[in-house]
């Protein structure tokens, strides 16, 4: 048996979907299960790689590539990793279906709307080929309008396999059972082996400034805007050196506002240098270094795009005992609430993030032992080895 992850979403060298999936074929290797890798094909644009094969390569310059965080448990084992446009028919055909045998699983990342037409035609063809897989689609986000008749045109292509529907919130699986009316299944999150340190302590606070991180890319969806009008909030804290803000800054997409709202942003920077702006992408080694030395993180992403999903700096920041302020309408308040770890505010009030950010100064040192309490409990629920145990039993069914 071998595990072919497929993953149209894993676009570049950095991001969660990187560390994910890298941890997941480390899990894998432990275990002496064959994998493979399938990236998006923009991974063709690194230096000095093949137009569409990865060239194989050990673990230990994998490790130089993707950062300490990746560091794998053997370092030489080699990593299968092939770029493909696994949207495209052909590609899939071309590309990976030499190397699918009979009773694989392959798990496939939705991203996006109408992927699941092409893995039906591609599904297909293994059939006719006599192969027969067990094919495990995850849905990381809300799903598309459209999802029930793709899933219908998928079983009907699918004749053969075993078709399994995944989610990693229990809000995204009841949104895909009530348009398929198929059971979806819950996968936790495969955070790495050496984040699972629960007896690690962290040392004393620092004197003096709270610092507080944005991380991600500045867009209303994650209510950058909202910091920016909070500086104002906070303004008698930034001038006194009790409270420091890092924000990053880059968008996906330049627009007009987005730009005002980062020239006001410098402009804030020039009156107090407590604020410190990222301009820039992060590498991953960066994006870490940020949010270790952060005291907490502003994740202020609105509800009406949040509500059922989690965000990859919100999850990150758990497993690492992060404090975090998140906006109270989301489904990640709904997991604070549970777990603990963090504070929310109303979504969209940049007067009440403000307010947030005065009390999580005032109680940061009870703020950071709930948040360390509460990695423990994240950590033994999404962590490799659970996530290797949840696909292969979800296979089996």
């Amino acid at each position: 048996m071998k595990v072919s992850i497929i993953d149209d979403a894993f676009t570049g060298w950095t991001g969660h979907n990187a560390g994910y999936n890298f941890s997941i074929c480390d899990e894998l290797a432990r275990r002496s299960i064959d994998y493979q890798l399938f990236a998006h094909q923009s991974l063709r644009e690194f230096p000095g790689l093949h137009a569409n094969v990865l060239p194989t390569f050990k673990h230990n310059t994998h490790t130089a590539l993707f950062g300490s965080r990746f560091l794998p448990d053997t370092v030489n084992r080699v990593l299968k990793l092939v770029v493909v446009n696994s949207r495209h028919f052909l590609d899939l055909i071309t590309k990976v279906s030499s190397s699918v045998n009979d009773r694989d699983i392959i798990l496939i990342a939705v991203e996006s709307r109408y992927t699941s037409f092409a893995y039906g035609l591609w599904l297909f063809v293994l059939f006719l080929r006599k192969v027969r897989v067990t094919a495990v689609f995850v849905v990381h986000n809300v799903p598309s309008k459209i999802l029930k008749w793709e899933m219908r045109f998928l079983r009907m292509l699918a004749v053969g396999h075993h078709i399994v529907l995944t989610a990693h919130t229990q809000a995204i699986a009841g949104l895909c059972e009530a348009a398929t009316g198929q059971r979806c299944y819950l996968l936790p999150l495969p955070f790495k082996n050496n984040e699972r340190e629960h007896e690690k302590e962290r040392g004393p606070l620092r004197s003096g400034s709270v610092s507080f991180t944005y991380l991600g890319v500045a867009s209303f969806a994650k209510g950058f805007d909202i910091v920016v009008e909070a500086i104002g909030g906070i303004e008698d804290m930034l001038e006194s050196g009790e409270v420091e803000l890092t924000i990053q800054s880059n968008a996906y997409q330049e627009s007009e506002e987005s730009n005002k709202l980062r020239e006001a942003l410098i402009s804030q920077t020039r009156k107090m240098p407590a604020i410190g702006v990222m301009k820039g992408p992060l590498s991953s080694e960066q994006y870490y270094l940020e949010m270790e030395r952060a005291d907490v993180i502003l994740i202020p992403n609105r509800g009406e795009f949040y509500e059922y999903a989690l965000s990859g700096v919100f999850t990150e920041s758990l497993a690492r005992g992060k404090p975090v302020i998140v906006s109270e309408d989301t489904y990640m308040a709904k997991e604070l609430k549970q777990h603990g770890g963090g504070m929310t505010f109303p979504s969209g009030s940049a007067t009440a993030l403000a307010g947030a950010i005065r009390a999580a100064t005032a109680g940061i040192a009870e703020l950071r032992e709930k948040a360390l309490t509460a990695r423990i409990a994240w950590l033994d629920r999404h962590n490799p080895e659970r996530y290797v145990d949840a696909l292969l039993e979800i296979s089996n069914h």
